[in-house]
């Protein structure tokens, strides 16, 4: 026995080292894709260690400097303009900064010459989602690698079409119009009277005519339900990165029409293509000859894989740090 827990024990100290000297991620931007990367990370990389940084107190904002002060890199998604405290400690240590660019962060560059300076540090690697966002930083006069931020709800397999013809908006709380939320109501304005529903996402609203069925959904984590009950996403905003929500969509083979041109989307970008193309698939749906978009769904799995952006993006961590 006593042999026994001296190895115990000698196991017990060899983790606990082995733990304490883990590299540290500090994590900063936006919460959603933070708690996501985090978690994936857990399971996939073990051997680093995430911690975000919260500086909405005074307490929060020493806590993270202390945070910062220990990682061995700085990781931070959209967001470019950090708490000052947390960008100037990081400046003081030469701290390596990892940036990732998700979509209308990248505008706040093309008005801020300050803003510009200082992202183009020595010490920042940055990453973009996908190409489009590449060539917009390559014209402000910053390289950046292509990186696609992880998805988080992949189906094994895809599931039908529903039977009623249904319709997903993203609506947020704020910046609605950004986001194309008077098209949308003008939307369900014209087709109050066809046969289908609208699913409205991303905690803002938009008012129901008469006649049709509209369900304000509000903030969802999780849209699992809402992609396999709906048949299209509609996103039509007026800049943006390569949408987790397209993505998504796409991974549970429903169609989707985007401001953008991408794999298996429709591109829409004024109000008359999304009217036209709504009763497109309106028509289709009701000669039943619309179907899921199951090489979509494949395409997702095969491009965008968990495992790949994920290692993409520790890579990139890993390769600051030397």
């Amino acid at each position: 026995m006593p042999l026994a827990q001296g190895n115990l024990g000698h196991a017990i100290c060899v983790r606990q080292v082995y733990k304490e000297n883990m590299p540290l991620v500090a994590m900063s931007g936006l919460d959603l894709f933070c708690t996501e990367i985090a978690r994936q990370l857990d399971d996939a990389y073990p051997h680093w260690k995430a911690q975000r940084l919260n500086t909405a107190s005074r307490a929060g904002v020493l806590a993270s400097l202390a945070t910062l002060a220990r990682s061995d890199v700085w990781y931070s998604i959209g967001n470019p303009k950090a708490d000052r405290w947390v960008t100037l400690l990081a400046q003081v240590l030469r701290k390596p900064h990892v940036m990732h660019w998700v979509g209308s962060d990248i505008d706040q560059l093309r008005t801020n010459r300050s803003l510009r300076m200082h992202v183009r540090s020595p010490s920042i690697t940055h990453l973009t989602e996908i190409d489009w966002m590449k060539r917009e930083l390559d014209e402000l006069g910053i390289d950046s690698a292509v990186a696609p931020l992880p998805i988080r709800h992949v189906n094994a397999a895809v599931k039908p079409l529903p039977e009623l013809f249904t319709v997903m908006l993203y609506v947020p709380r704020t910046r609605a119009d950004f986001y194309g939320g008077c098209n949308y109501q003008r939307l369900l304005t014209e087709f109050r009277s066809a046969p289908m529903r609208v699913f409205v996402v991303g905690g803002g609203e938009l008012c129901a005519p008469r006649g049709l069925e509209v369900h304000n959904l509000g903030w969802l984590d999780n849209l699992r339900e809402v992609y396999e009950q709906s048949t299209v996403l509609i996103r039509n905003t007026r800049a943006d990165g390569l949408s987790l929500m397209v993505l998504e969509a796409l991974a549970h083979g429903r169609h989707v029409m985007w401001s953008k041109r991408f794999p298996y989307c429709i591109p829409v970008e004024r109000y008359d293509q999304i009217a036209r193309q709504l009763e497109r698939l309106l028509a289709l749906h009701r000669e039943g000859r619309l179907h899921a978009q199951y090489g979509a769904a494949e395409m997702i799995r095969e491009r965008y894989a968990n495992e790949g952006a994920l290692a993409r993006i520790v890579g990139a961590w890993e390769g600051a740090c030397t």
